[in-house]
């Protein structure tokens, strides 16, 4: 079985309207196990709340990654909407403001177990 990296994009098919969506699992870069397992039960309780953002073009989710994700793995029904092109800027800092806050959160982990030896 060959193994994929993380970057890999999946190309998969949307549960609503059969749209063609490029999918690249990265949630577990910037989001933490606990905000995962939060999500996980929220969306089994109530479904997908916020729908995913996705290019017009080329169908790349751009906000929802993780909601596809879990959403996927339990079989719910996934919404979608098209990134208005001003949302690209935004999300993009968003996205990298939170990449930055996990990795801050995990290098805090590792030096704490490092001072622990």
């Amino acid at each position: 079985m060959a193994v994929r990296s993380a970057a890999h994009a999946h190309r998969i098919q949307a549960v609503r309207g059969e749209k063609k969506m490029r999918h690249f699992p990265l949630w577990w870069v910037v989001h933490t196990d606990e905000e995962k397992e939060r999500l996980r039960k929220s969306i089994s309780k109530e479904g997908v709340k916020e729908p995913v953002k996705i290019t017009r073009i080329g169908g790349i989710i751009l906000d929802g990654n993780m909601r596809y994700e879990i959403a996927r793995e339990l079989g719910i029904e996934v919404p979608f909407t098209y990134a208005s092109f001003s949302d690209l800027f935004s999300l993009t800092i968003q996205n990298l403001r939170r990449l930055f806050r996990v990795l801050c959160y995990k290098m805090k982990r590792l030096i704490g177990h490092l001072g622990e030896d």
